[in-house]
């Protein structure tokens, strides 16, 4: 794609001649701030809006110019889902298969099982929590079975065990020879399946980087799982740095450390340590710096 967005006589451009490409068994993340045009470009890509100049090429079809025939080969999953409030969720499922040319009569329920909604099939989809609605976009989007996929912030909403699903989802999708554009604020979901980043600020491209090319973060990091968890073992971890809460565990942040310092520390005060692993290079890091170089 290369396309540039503007609304209304706004003198900066949502987006301004941003240009990549997503190929098929490959997850690309797209990372910038609030505002700087992730939403608009993916927007654009999928035809749901209309770009000021250029275009963007689905297997060699247009966007703009063959909507129809691109658009077969795209999944969509929006930021904030909006669907008919008071149709049914299988009714909905159905509508959108149909529109994108499934048979008819083909039971929608094994969709809606996958992603643990379908308790909810007769629900009307203005009853739905955030991430019910996010899991529902994510059933609507796969029914087409499309080559590509475009995630906006695709995490928000859900639930660790949804995140969780969706991890699982994408990756196997990316196995299967799909490609996936994912945009989203959560930068250690993102380091841990993409395998390349473009990077998006004020509208404009700022950067682009392969996963295995990213910089050593400055400072060690380490994934920590220990059982049990507990204030006790936290207050050991803070005596070597910065600590967080991870969904299973903490992240250690300092400088000075070695993980085998950390492993027998723990151990000899009786905890049990599960896993205990780097995470560097350092995604947020290196998205800061290029942040900071713009100023």
């Amino acid at each position: 794609m290369r396309l540039s967005k503007r609304y209304g006589r706004h003198d900066r451009a949502a987006v301004d001649d941003v240009s990549f490409s997503v190929a098929p068994g490959e997850i690309v993340g797209l990372v910038g701030l609030n505002g700087a045009g992730k939403s608009s470009t993916i927007r654009v890509a999928v035809g749901v809006s209309r770009a000021t100049s250029g275009d963007v090429q689905v297997n060699g079809r247009s966007v703009t110019a063959e909507k129809a025939a691109a658009s077969r080969d795209l999944g969509w999953v929006p930021e904030n889902p909006i669907h008919d409030p008071n149709r049914r969720l299988e009714a909905l499922l159905d509508y959108y298969a149909e529109m994108s040319g499934a048979p008819r009569g083909v039971d929608r329920q094994p969709s809606l099982e996958e992603w643990g909604i379908l308790r909810l099939a007769q629900r009307p989809f203005r009853t739905l929590s955030m991430g019910e609605r996010k899991r529902f976009a994510l059933a609507v989007a796969a029914c087409r079975d499309p080559e590509y996929y475009l995630l906006d912030e695709v995490f928000n909403g859900l639930d660790p065990a949804g995140i969780a699903r969706v991890r699982e989802w994408m990756l196997r999708e990316r196995k299967g020879g799909r490609g996936l554009l994912v945009s989203s604020h959560q930068l250690r979901e993102l380091q841990a399946m993409a395998d390349r980043f473009v990077f998006i600020h004020e509208g404009r491209r700022i950067g682009e980087v392969a996963a295995d090319h990213l910089p050593v973060s400055v400072q060690e990091r380490l994934q920590i799982v220990f059982r049990p968890i507990d204030e006790a073992g936290l207050e050991i971890l803070r005596k070597f740095g910065a600590i967080e809460r991870s969904a299973n565990g903490v992240v250690l942040s300092g400088r000075g450390f070695t993980a085998a310092a950390i492993n027998r520390t723990l151990v000899n005060a009786g905890y049990e340590v599960e896993r205990l692993e780097p995470t560097n290079p350092d995604l947020e890091t290196y998205f800061l710096e290029l942040l900071r170089q713009c100023e």
